[in-house]
């Protein structure tokens, strides 16, 4: 990849495909993942006075069947999910269910 993002991999784990799409006039980074893990990153320094507000959008087309964080039950927005194997690891719920699909 190219513009300072490396791709990262994972031991043990499948790769997900990363690739630069035009979507709607935007530019935008396209992952395809089956059974995968794996991230792109980019190191960024920006002082601390001109950081300002992180925007991140994405565009989901459908949900994943039998996916569920919370373990049968309803994560409400704002729940933080402590990872099984550390602690370390957090996941913030800024959203749950398929009202938002495809936007």
């Amino acid at each position: 990849m190219s513009l300072g993002w490396q791709h990262h991999e994972f031991p043990d784990q499948a790769v997900t495909e990363y690739r630069y799409v035009l979507q709607e006039g935007r530019d935008t980074m396209a992952a395809s993942a089956v059974s995968s893990a794996s991230m792109m990153r980019r190191h960024v320094h920006v002082a601390a006075e001109d950081t300002g507000v992180v925007k991140f959008s994405r565009k989901v087309p459908e949900l994943i069947a039998d996916a569920d964080l919370c373990v049968e039950q309803h994560c409400a927005t704002g729940t933080v999910i402590v990872n099984p194997r550390t602690d370390r690891i957090r996941k913030l719920v800024v959203e749950s269910g398929g009202q938002q699909l495809n936007r």
